[in-house]
């Protein structure tokens, strides 16, 4: 079973919005997407993080965790901010799609109504977050 993180990355690859390797080095010119992890290069790249939503019912099998996807740009370009557009604007409101890991979400909606900036990094490159909540599929033995 892959983690929710890997199925998202998995998933902003498979339409388009950069490359997704779970081991191996990334090629000059893709778009490296990485799990809880920032690359020191290339300037731009997407992040996947999950951190945790609100209490999960013992009872029901849903889960209702919030990722942010982090973008980064060259220095003196709109590339970290378009790209983070781009992913809200696919992602927001999106319902009832299975991730490519098999993981069933049921909606993906945005804490925010835009990308927001988080400043540049050491190397002056701008860095932004889209926020998102899902809910998902996730039964156990436990849960039906």
């Amino acid at each position: 079973m892959t983690t929710l993180t890997e199925g998202i990355a998995q998933h902003i690859a498979m339409r388009g919005y950069g490359t997704y390797r779970a081991t191996g080095a990334y090629v000059d010119g893709e778009i490296p997407i990485t799990r809880n992890h920032v690359p020191s290069s290339p300037d731009t790249y997407i992040g996947v993080w999950v951190y945790a939503g609100p209490e999960a019912d013992a009872g029901l099998g849903y889960d209702e965790p919030s990722i942010q996807l982090r973008t980064r740009g060259p220095e003196a370009s709109n590339t970290a901010e378009e790209l983070a557009q781009q992913l809200y604007d696919a992602y927001h409101g999106l319902f009832d799609f299975t991730l490519p890991n098999g993981m069933k979400v049921k909606s993906m909606i945005g804490t925010q109504s835009a990308p927001v900036p988080i400043g540049n990094d050491e190397n002056n490159r701008a860095e932004f977050t889209v926020n998102f909540r899902l809910e998902i599929r996730n039964r156990s033995a436990n849960r039906v």
